[in-house]
Order: structure tokens, then C-alpha cells, then sequence
């Protein structure tokens, strides 16, 4: 049967790793065929395999810039999360490791990695999904002068409860918003956006 041997065969190198059922589940309820899912699997598996290597090296780096966009958005936050030992931003590991999938409905989902599939920038847009999604929650943070026990506890309690439209219109307000700017830092600038020294307002911006 189709499962971790076929995922196997295909990323012999790579081997089954927890979290990828995660994404093998949505596809399997999309397609309801096993063969359409796995090869749907594989496909997403090109995109996703550097997420699922042992040293963990892109989730890493994701983190840091994650931590950058935070850091740039919101300082209040940001420094809210250093004083507490949370800037590492651990607690936003499993929304980067398996895009988001645990923590929205499973036809949200699909919604969700859609945007993510289509997304025509040149750009890990789902850094600014997650920012958007710690950006509302952020009052509760500070308010409760949350730790990275708490934060995380709170963080897993939130699947389900949080609503998928109104994270998507924040995440792209914040992208075109950030994108527009002249004077962002480099890290923001080379490795989150890939932008080039082309002026953002001739490259489509409205």
C-alpha cells in the first residue's frame, strides 16, 4: 500500500520523518483515491522536503526570519518575546514545519496551502502568514505577560478558533505593505523578499 514505503522509494535520502502524514491527510481528502494522493504528495514533497531534513536547517532559518518580519512589524512584541527567552519563536515550529495544517478546519486548510501554492511572488509567503497570525494575538501576549511555557500552551490551544479570512487579508496587507517600503533592512529585503533594486512600484504595485 501507498504510505511511508512509497515515501520512501521516492526520497530514499530522506525517509519517512513525523509531521509528514500531515501533509499526506488534506490531499487524501481532496483526492479520496490513493494513487492521486501520493502522487500529489510527492509533488508537494519537492516544495516541503528541506522542511523534513534531519538537521532541520531551513525550519531553522525560516524561524529567524520569521523573528525579522516580527521584529519589524511589531517591536513592542518583539521585545516582549526577548524578555521572556522567545525570540528563538520555537513556539511557531509546527505552523512553519507543516504549514499551518493543525491549525485551521481541514477545508481551511486546502484554502490555506492554495494561497501558498499560487502565490506568484518570489517569496516564502507563509512567514507572513505567520506573522499576521502572532500579530493578533499579539494584545493577549504582552497583556498577560505570557513566557514561552505560556505562549506555547496558549499557541497549541489555538487550532480551530482562529479566523482563516481575516489572517489571509492581514498576511497580504502586511506583504504589500512591507514590500513597498524603501528602507527595509536587508534580511527583510534579500532573503525574505528576493527583491531586486527595481522599484516596487514597477513591479505591479497599486
Amino acid at each position: 500500500s501507498t504510505g511511508s514505503s512509497g515515501i520512501n522509494a521516492e526520497y530514499g535520502d530522506l525517509g519517512y520523518v513525523q509531521g509528514m502524514s500531515d501533509l499526506i491527510s488534506p490531499l487524501h481528502t481532496l483526492f479520496k483515491d490513493k494513487q492521486l494522493t501520493f502522487w500529489s504528495f510527492v509533488g508537494y514533497m519537492e516544495k516541503m522536503e528541506l522542511h523534513f531534513t534531519m538537521d532541520q536547517k531551513r525550519i531553522q532559518e525560516k524561524l529567524s526570519e520569521l523573528s525579522s518580519l516580527v521584529y519589524y512589524c511589531d517591536s513592542e512584541l518583539y521585545n516582549h518575546l526577548e524578555r521572556e527567552d522567545s525570540s528563538n519563536f520555537f513556539f511557531c515550529f509546527r505552523w512553519l514545519l507543516i504549514n499551518f495544517k493543525r491549525e485551521f478546519k481541514p477545508v481551511e486548510v486546502l484554502e490555506l496551502w492554495e494561497v501558498l501554492w499560487t502565490c506568484p511572488y518570489n517569496t516564502d509567503y507563509s512567514l507572513f502568514i505567520a506573522t499576521a497570525m502572532l500579530l493578533q494575538q499579539r494584545d493577549v501576549i504582552i497583556s498577560r505577560k505570557m513566557n514561552f511555557s505560556d505562549i506555547l500552551r496558549y499557541i497549541n490551544d489555538l487550532p480551530s478558533k482562529m479566523e482563516l479570512q481575516s489572517i489571509l487579508g492581514q498576511a497580504e496587507a502586511l506583504f504589500h505593505q512591507i514590500r513597498s517600503q524603501e528602507d527595509l533592512p536587508f534580511n527583510i529585503r534579500a532573503n525574505i523578499l528576493h527583491l531586486s533594486d527595481t522599484p516596487y512600484s514597477s513591479l505591479g504595485a497599486k
